[in-house]
């Protein structure tokens, strides 16, 4: 299966660098399909739950499963969105995010869901399913929505929250990148548990 991965743009190349890190770290196989500033995708033959190595992210927003991209016009849009196969149960919703300034992304998310949400109940509050739809400048990517990232709990994290300061401490969210590309495992041995509980209590 193929999975897309929405990276925060806060730096250039650690989002990309934490990801792949921790695929490595539980020895998933994988092949790398397409990468820019705003998204991986990869593609991991092996079908399991990954959402354990997805929870341990922090300069990633959503993983998704990927369905198409395209071109960032309407025709190549409507044409791709009817070829893709989706088995959903249940209701459904489209979210977007616009990474472009010059993309009317009304007129892509109306075209997205003229299609994908045909014959399907639709909830914007609650849906049992969640299509994203992500737009840059030169392509539209659309996936179903797997994972979503607690990014808040590295705020939570902050020097400021603590019982204790430091004028050197690390925003949680870089000290977590930091433990990931280290390529830590999840349930490591004894002494690197000892060292990841520690980071994970504080």
């Amino acid at each position: 299966m193929k999975y897309l991965f929405e990276l925060s743009k806060e730096h250039t190349s650690l989002p990309r660098s934490e990801i792949i890190c921790c695929l490595k770290s539980e020895d998933v196989e994988f092949d790398i399909i397409e990468e820019n500033s705003s998204i991986l995708i990869v593609e991991i033959k092996k079908k399991k739950n990954y959402d354990s190595i997805f929870s341990r992210l922090s300069f990633t927003f959503f993983v998704d499963k990927f369905l198409f991209s395209c071109q960032t016009n309407i025709e190549s849009i409507k044409k791709n969105a009817e070829a893709v196969k989706i088995n959903l149960k249940g209701s459904i919703a489209i979210r977007y995010k616009n990474r472009s300034k010059n993309i009317d992304s009304q007129k892509v998310v109306k075209t997205l869901a003229s299609v994908l949400t045909r014959d399907k109940k639709v909830n914007l509050i609650n849906p049992k399913n969640e299509i994203r739809a992500l737009i840059t400048d030169y392509r539209l990517y659309v996936g179903l929505k797997l994972f979503e990232v607690d990014r808040g709990q590295y705020e939570k994290r902050k020097v400021q929250y603590r019982p204790f300061f430091s004028p050197i401490s690390l925003h949680p969210k870089i000290a977590r990148a930091l433990v990931n590309i280290s390529c830590l495992k999840k349930k490591p041995s004894f002494f690197r548990s000892f060292l990841w509980n520690r980071w994970d209590s504080n």
